[in-house]
C-alpha cells in the first residue's frame, strides 16, 4: 500500500515505492517537503489542523478523501493519518488509497442517472417503472397527465391494477412479462382519476437491479381515436348490415307492426339507445315501441308528444334535445301514408352522442318504418277499394311509390357515402336498388300510362305523321289469333299526332277486337280536309246499346261471356283520353259489327 512517514511538523521522511508511483515522481524527490505541497490547496486546511492537534495532544487519527497533486495530475485520494509516539519527538504515518477511477465511475454514472431522470420525467411519453406486484415506483408527469393525476407523486406507490378497467388485462400482461420479459404493444383500457376511460398501448421489459430484485420499465401511448374509430367502423357496418336486413324483412313481410317493432328494436340496438317508440295516428299514442328493461319507460311514458313535436325543426330533420324530465330524446318524423306525421322517439338517460353515422342510420330505418307502412296501407287500400277507380289507383299508386322510396333511400346512401362503402356492401345496395325499379317497372306496365289520377299531366309531343305505316306497325305488334283475319287500307295520309300515343291507342283498338270481336278484322282511313277518321272495326256481335258509352269509363268491360279472357277495363278509357290530349276524339258504333274510330286533325303531307 503506498505509505509516507512524516515528521512531527508534517514534512515528507521517507515515502515507499508504491507512494512515488502513485504520486509520479521519483524516490527521494519529495523528501523534506510539507506534505501539504502535495495536497489540493482546497483539502490543505483540515490536514494542518489535525497535523497541529495531533502533536498537541500526541494522538490522532484523520481520515479524508482529498485530491493529491501527482506528477501527471491530480488524483482523489482516500488517506488515512496517524500520529506515531514511539519514535523521538513524534510523527506521522500516512497511508494513501488511490479512489480516482471508482469516483470518475461514479460521477459518470451520476450524470447518466441526472440524464435518464431529465429525459425520463421530461419526455413527453408516458413513462413509468413499477413492481411485480404492482406497486408504481417511479412516474413522469406525461404519465400522470395520461391517468388524469395532477402530479405523479399521487401515482407513486398505488397499485398499477387500480388503472385497468379490466383485472384480467394486468395478469395477463404480467403473465407475459414473466414468460418473454418484455412486452411489444399490448393494448388494454385505461381507466383515470375522473372514471372517464382511454385505451392505451403497453411498451414495457422487464429489468433486473444490483440487489437481484426485478422491475417492470415501460412507456404507455394513447391509441383511443384509434379505436374510436375502428369501433365506429364497426358500428357503421352493423348499422348497414341491419337496415339491410330490415330492408329484407320488410319487402317480404305482409305485417307492418312486426316490421315496425323489428325496426325500432334495431334502432334501439344501433344507437346504443334505452328506448325507441314509434308514435302514429291523430293524437301520436305509441304504435310500437322496445326498450331496455326498466331503464326509460317511465321517459317514454312522460314525454308528452305535442312537446316532442314542438322540438321538431320545420326541415323536419332529426334533433336530439334534452327533456324536461332529464336525459334525452332523440326525434325524426315519420309521414304517414294518410299525410299526417307520425314520430320516430329514441330515449336515453345520457347524453347519446349521435354522429352524423348514426343520423343517417336513424333516417334509413325512418324510411323503411314509411315504407312498411305505405306499403301495409296500399295492400289494404286494394283489399278494400279494387272495385272503386279513385281508390283502387290512390292505392295502386302506393305500390309504385313503395319500391321508388326504398331505391331512392339506397341511392342517397350511395351517393353521400360512395367512398365509405366496401365492394360486397356496394353490390349488395346496387342489387337492391335493381330489384326495386324493375318491381317498379313491371307495374307501370300493368297500369299502362293512363291508370295515373291524372291522365291529363302525361306529356303528348305532337308533330306531323304518316299514318299508314304506323298502323301497319301497330298491327305488327299485337299477337293475332289465328281465326281472325285484318285488312288495312291502303291510304295514308298525314295527321298531327303523338306518334306513341298513336300507336298505343290502335294497338288497344285492335288488342279489344281481337278480343272479343268477329272473324275479320279491318282498319279504315278517312279524311276531309281538315280531320282524319280511323275506323278499327269488326265482324262481331257488338256491343249493348246500354253499354256504348259506359265501356269509355274505367274498368267497366262489357264482354264478360264465359271462356273470355278478362280484363283490368283501362283500354278504351285510355286511348279516349290520348285521344283527346291530341285534340281528337275515339268514339264507337254499330253498323253490322263494332266500329271504333279515332278522329284526328289532318297535316301537310310528308316528302320522303
Amino acid at each position: 500500500m503506498p505509505a509516507l512517514w512524516l515528521d512531527a511538523r508534517g514534512r515528507i521522511v521517507e515515502m515507499n515505492g508504491a507512494a512515488c508511483e502513485l504520486l509520479d515522481v521519483v524516490g527521494g524527490f519529495l523528501e523534506g517537503r510539507p506534505v501539504i505541497s502535495v495536497i489540493d490547496p482546497e483539502d490543505r486546511h483540515d490536514i494542518v489542523q489535525f497535523l497541529i492537534g495531533a502533536n498537541s495532544e500526541r494522538e490522532g487519527r484523520l481520515r479524508r478523501e482529498v485530491r493529491m497533486l501527482a506528477g501527471d495530475g491530480p488524483r482523489t485520494v482516500d488517506i488515512g493519518l496517524a500520529y506515531i509516539d514511539d519514535i523521538d519527538d513524534g510523527g506521522f504515518i500516512l497511508q494513501l488509497h488511490d479512489v480516482t477511477e471508482q469516483r470518475a465511475t461514479e460521477s459518470a454514472l451520476r450524470q447518466s442517472e441526472a440524464r435518464y431522470r431529465r429525459f425520463f420525467e421530461g419526455h413527453t411519453v408516458a413513462m413509468y417503472r413499477v413492481r411485480p406486484s404492482g406497486e408504481i415506483l417511479e412516474a413522469n408527469h406525461a404519465m400522470a397527465t395520461l391517468a388524469g393525476y395532477p402530479d405523479p407523486k399521487y401515482l407513486v406507490s398505488l397499485n398499477v391494477a387500480a388503472i385497468y378497467v379490466r383485472r384480467s388485462d394486468r395478469a395477463a400482461a404480467r403473465a407475459e412479462l414473466e414468460r418473454v420479459g418484455h412486452l411489444d404493444g399490448r393494448d388494454f383500457e385505461m381507466v383515470r382519476l375522473d372514471g372517464s376511460t382511454l385505451w392505451v398501448r403497453d411498451f414495457s421489459k422487464a429489468l433486473t437491479q444490483p440487489d437481484g430484485s426485478v422491475i417492470y420499465e415501460g412507456a404507455l401511448f394513447d391509441v383511443t381515436q384509434r379505436y374510436r374509430a375502428e369501433k365506429q367502423l364497426r358500428n357503421r357496418a352493423l348499422q348497414q348490415a341491419s337496415v339491410s336486413a330490415l330492408g329484407q324483412l320488410a319487402l317480404q313481410s305482409h305485417d307492418p307492426h312486426a316490421v315496425s317493432l323489428s325496426a325500432v328494436r334495431i334502432a334501439q340496438e344501433g344507437l346504443k339507445m334505452d328506448g325507441v317508440a314509434l308514435l302514429r295516428g291523430e293524437n301520436l299514442k305509441a304504435y310500437t315501441r322496445w326498450e331496455r328493461w326498466a331503464l326509460t319507460g317511465t321517459l317514454l311514458d312522460r314525454l308528452d308528444s305535442a312537446w316532442m313535436m314542438s322540438q321538431v325543426p320545420q326541415s323536419q330533420e332529426a334533433t336530439v334535445v334534452p327533456t324536461p324530465f332529464g336525459g334525452y330524446v332523440a326525434l325524426l318524423p315519420v309521414q304517414d301514408v294518410n299525410g299526417a306525421t307520425g314520430l320516430l322517439a329514441a330515449a336515453s338517460m345520457a347524453d347519446p352522442g349521435l354522429t352524423s353515422d348514426d343520423i343517417h342510420f336513424f333516417q334509413a330505418i325512418s324510411s323503411v318504418i314509411a315504407a312498411t307502412l305505405e306499403r301495409a296501407e296500399s295492400r289494404d287500400r286494394l283489399e278494400r277499394l279494387v272495385s272503386s277507380k279513385d281508390e283502387f289507383i290512390a292505392s295502386i299508386s302506393h305500390e309504385v311509390r313503395t319500391p321508388l322510396t326504398v331505391a331512392m333511400g339506397i341511392s342517397h346512401e350511395l351517393q353521400d357515402r360512395w367512398p365509405e362503402i366496401d365492394d360486397a356492401e356496394r353490390d349488395e345496395l346496387l342489387r337492391l336498388v335493381v330489384e326495386q325499379t324493375q318491381d317498379m317497372s313491371d307495374l307501370v306496365e300493368d297500369l299502362l300510362v293512363a291508370a295515373r289520377a291524372d291522365i291529363g299531366k302525361l306529356p303528348i309531343h305532337i308533330e306531323p305523321m304518316a299514318v299508314g305505316p304506323a298502323i301497319t306497325a301497330a298491327v305488327t305488334s299485337v299477337r293475332t289469333p289465328n281465326s281472325v283475319r285484318v285488312e288495312v287500307s291502303d291510304h295514308n295520309p298525314t295527321c298531327y299526332a303523338d306518334p306513341v300515343r298513336f300507336r298505343q291507342i290502335i294497338r288497344n283498338l285492335l288488342t279489344n277486337a281481337f278480343r272479343y270481336g268477329g272473324e275479320t278484322v279491318w282498319v279504315d282511313i278517312r279524311r276531309d280536309d281538315e280531320r282524319i277518321w280511323i275506323d278499327v272495326a269488326d265482324n262481331g256481335e257488338g256491343i249493348a246499346f246500354e253499354a256504348r258509352e259506359t265501356i269509355f269509363e274505367a274498368y267497366e268491360r262489357a264482354h264478360r261471356s264465359v271462356g273470355l279472357p278478362g280484363s283490368v277495363g283501362l283500354g278504351l278509357t285510355v286511348s279516349r283520353r290520348l285521344a283527346r290530349l291530341m285534340d281528337g276524339d275515339l268514339t264507337y258504333r254499330y253498323d253490322n259489327g263494332s266500329i271504333f274510330t279515332l278522329e284526328l286533325a289532318v297535316a301537310p303531307a310528308i316528302n320522303f
